[in-house]
């Protein structure tokens, strides 16, 4: 998947520079690469009758009615079947493609950021995905897994940062002279 088609559908968030080396790093080792560290994937698939299958169906049976009409009602009932099976023959070649195909499946897949970027994200996340009865939280593997992640940004982090000035000597009691002790 294309990293400019990961946007985030309900903030319109996108990609930051640590998903992408993260994505980059896991890429080959992952069951869905595609997917970044920390942000959702929600597919939706739905299936439904194909149209032109549905158009291609209803020509055969008004053939079929047309060819029985022209026989004596105490006939039909035997005839209908084998007029049946020559025009389905007839349309055979026609059903063959694939764009008529007796359904069609339509997917849509949208992705929703890490919940941490964006203040309310959760409770939008969550509440759409009570509308089906999902309730997908975090569990004990997740929280470790959040931690480890964190671990990780913070000691990149520490890394790249400029290491802090020696602390300077505390100042002395007012009264008491430094560097001399009490006997």
């Amino acid at each position: 998947m294309e990293k400019s088609k990961v946007v985030c559908s309900i903030s319109g968030v996108t990609l930051n520079a640590d998903d992408e080396a993260v994505l980059e790093e896991f890429t080959p080792k992952d069951e869905a690469p595609e997917l970044p560290v920390g942000w959702t994937r929600i597919t939706v698939e739905t299936r439904s009758i194909n149209p032109s299958y549905e158009a291609i169906a209803l020509v055969k049976a008004s053939m079929v009615q047309q060819i029985l009409s022209q026989f004596p009602a105490e006939q039909r009932d035997d005839l209908e079947d084998s007029i049946a099976i020559q025009i389905d023959a007839q349309f055979a070649a026609l059903e063959s493609l694939p764009r008529n195909v007796p359904t069609q499946l339509t997917r849509a897949v949208v992705f929703v950021a890490p919940v941490d970027r964006v203040p309310g994200l959760d409770k939008e996340l969550q509440n759409g995905l009570a509308v089906f009865g999902l309730d997908i939280g975090k569990d004990d593997a997740d929280e470790e897994e959040m931690a480890a992640a964190d671990d990780l940004r913070e000691s990149r982090a520490r890394a790249s940062a400029p290491a802090p000035a020696p602390a300077s000597p505390a100042p002395a009691p007012a009264g008491k002279p430094a560097g001399k002790k009490k006997k």
